[in-house]
């Protein structure tokens, strides 16, 4: 693993300790493909490997580079389910969906593990185990969820009561915990690279700094036109997220863009392990949560915090120093190394938009607040459907598109925001 060479600092810790990966050219001419994704973050990738992988033509067009956005810059974290509860995504689709689902999320999961150690992704840093956190008072309810998951979900979460957390987080503010065996944690952005070497490998071709900016469905093949060239294409697979909106509105229109926050601190040499014994990744069962672990042997990565739109770091330095000063008050003071954002995009219902809404043309977005293996399910699932004619997708059907964004949009988004947070505190105070 080589730091990125620039002339300024790396933005994030994980564009610092990045892979060596060529740069891929943009596109300047007209190319044939079977099929064309917009869009090179997780989701992306993952159907181009997926279709390739099938012998299929593909062409990859990203408007920045590989994994740019959210993709590159998440907590990475990969654990089955969804943003929502299982309790929520029953009510929406019943139980006998909610469990297909949720197998989905896991297969995305095993997918996600097998491609890192089948093809010895480098630099990915694959570390097993995740604990879900609680901060209430009583953990009776937190136990009870564990044990519904596990006998309907067939989850391999434990409960830890407060003392048998604090052997491996040693934190006031979390009073119990379900550990997770199958969960791990990555670096996003190597994993993401990584997959689309695959991708190459499998023949496809991907282009960087190469915008869509039309899309012609008028004919038998597809066009989807760039600033200096085009892909003729039978399938067309839009895996944009929060910068959207130009391409592609009735897709755009449901989709709210949502920055989240990250930040590694200074090394913390050899007092890291009385800090934070553990090498699980970290996440809280609570709206407003935060994800944490340890990176690069001794640093602390602590992710949190959302506010609707599209925002830069610079006034979140304080305010995740206290969140670290709180939960591990011998890191007061800490300073932090890196500070980033990440534009994610979010849907009114909370989960991703995957299927078919035109003919040939595919979706896959809406991943804000979800763990990766959402976007390995994307590939999946749109994979098989455009190659073996799969009908997975319709598991999705019930979530599909509802126009709901733009500027109220976003106002209704930050309220629910708002709104979550103040839930989260009511239901922890009611509990001490």
């Amino acid at each position: 693993m080589r730091p990125t060479t620039t002339d300024s600092k790396p933005a994030t810790w994980y564009e610092a300790t990045r892979v060596a990966f060529e740069a891929r050219p943009s596109l300047d001419y007209v190319a044939e493909a079977d099929v064309c994704i917009i869009g090179a973050g997780l989701a992306g990738l993952h159907v181009a490997l997926e279709v390739a992988r099938k012998g299929w033509s593909v062409v990859v067009l990203e408007a920045g580079t590989i994994a740019t956005g959210a993709s590159g810059r998440n907590a990475g974290f990969v654990h089955e389910g969804f943003a929502i509860t299982p309790d929520r995504l029953e009510a929406m689709v019943g139980l006998s969906r909610a469990k297909a689902l949720w197998k989905l999320s896991r297969d995305g999961l095993t997918a996600i593990r097998g491609l890192i150690e089948t093809a010895r992704l480098p630099g990915v840093g694959l570390e097993l185990g995740g604990i879900h956190l609680s901060r209430r008072a009583d953990p009776i309810a937190f136990r009870t969820e564990a044990e519904r998951m596990t006998e309907l979900y067939g989850s391999p979460g434990i409960f830890w009561s407060a003392d048998r957390l604090r052997a491996d987080v040693p934190s006031d503010l979390f009073t119990a915990g379900l550990y997770d065996s199958s969960a791990f944690h990555l670096h996003p952005l190597n994993y993401c690279l990584g997959v689309a070497g695959e991708a190459l490998r499998a023949g496809a071709k991907i282009y960087e700094r190469t915008a869509a900016t039309a899309i012609d469905l008028r004919s038998i093949r597809r066009t989807v036109t760039t600033a200096k060239g085009a892909v003729r294409c039978d399938h067309v697979v839009i895996a944009g997220s929060a910068l959207l909106a130009p391409l592609f509105p009735r897709v755009s229109s449901v989709i709210a863009p949502v920055t989240s926050y990250a930040a590694v601190t200074m090394p913390l040499g050899d007092r890291v392990r009385e800090i934070l014994p553990t090498r699980a990744a970290l996440r809280e069962r609570r709206r407003d949560a935060a994800t944490f672990r340890i990176v690069g042997g001794d640093r602390l990565l602590w992710s949190s915090g959302a506010v609707a739109g599209i925002h830069g770091p610079e006034r979140q330095r304080a305010r995740i120093e206290r969140e670290i000063a709180t939960a591990f008050p011998k890191l007061a003071g800490v300073g932090l190394d890196y500070l980033w954002s990440a534009a994610n995009g979010v849907t009114r219902n909370a989960m991703p938009q995957i299927g078919e809404i035109a003919p040939a043309v595919w979706v896959t977005t809406g991943y804000g607040h979800h763990g990766i293996n959402t976007a390995a399910v994307a590939g999946l699932v749109v994979g098989r459907a455009i190659v073996e004619k799969n009908e997975t997708f319709r598991l999705f059907e019930p979530f599909a598109l509802k126009p709901g964004f733009g500027l109220v949009g976003l106002i209704r988004a930050q309220i629910d925001l708002w709104r979550d947070r103040k839930l989260d505190r009511a239901s922890e105070r009611a509990d001490a």
